[in-house]
């Protein structure tokens, strides 16, 4: 049987498994395993495989419409959860890339540049490169400035599958595909962020997955208080 909770301008369904709580601008889901069906996505059909029995919520950023806002939803996020972050490691993939000369010469960070990103400001840039079907695949690594607005901004519209991570753990394996890091960065107690949808989406929803579901849950209190 559902029961409704109401507090002031929040609203939480209690239904088994999930919750869904509906502030004054933003909805907050929740998966106690991200390998049940949930009511945030089917998280074997999304850019990574989760290959452990993690917890995720998402926050629907839905007073901040649009991919060109999304940089100031995660600044934003980053902000009110994490305050004493200055500085958040990523990593994505370039896919099926031409296996011609220019580009094992160019390298995909100097591919990244040339689509308009300002690399000087990004930090610990490492990359590692392999071969699959005659293709390349870049997986490229690096840190930077929650501050650096038009950076974070370039990245979320040229990339659909940029993760983020937050915590202690910081070991970089470059012989990892990206499934493999973000499995490895859950297994070590990292949290893993990422937009829902990439840079397809108009909508902003931030994802977080953890190893920990308390962790998670104090999250959504402290949303829920601010």
């Amino acid at each position: 049987m559902e029961t409704i909770i109401f507090k002031i301008e929040v609203l939480i369904l209690m239904i088994p498994k999930e919750t869904i709580m509906i502030t004054k601008n933003k909805i907050i889901r929740k998966a106690i395993n991200v390998l049940e069906q949930n009511d945030i996505a089917n998280f074997r059909n999304i850019f990574f495989t989760p290959n452990g029995n993690f917890s995720a919520i998402s926050i629907e950023y839905t007073a901040c419409y649009g991919i060109d806002k999304r940089a100031d939803c995660f600044i934003d996020f980053i902000h009110r959860l994490f305050p004493l972050i200055n500085k958040v490691r990523f990593n994505f993939s370039l896919l099926n890339q031409p296996n011609n000369r220019i580009v094992k010469y160019k390298g995909g960070w100097r591919m990244i540049s040339e689509a308009g990103i300002n690399i000087s400001n990004i930090d610990n840039k490492k990359e590692f490169v392999y071969e699959k079907n005659g293709k390349l695949n870049f997986i490229l690594d690096g840190s930077v400035s929650i501050e650096k607005k038009i950076i974070l901004q370039k990245l979320f519209e040229l990339i659909d599958n940029i993760c983020f991570y937050i915590g202690e753990y910081n070991n970089i394996v470059l012989e990892m595909v990206l499934d493999e890091r973000v499995n490895d960065n859950l297994i070590h107690n990292n949290y893993v962020l990422f937009f829902l949808g990439g840079n397809i989406e108009n909508s902003n929803e931030i994802v977080i997955v953890k190893n920990s579901l308390m962790d998670l849950n104090n999250i959504v209190k402290s949303i829920s208080e601010s």
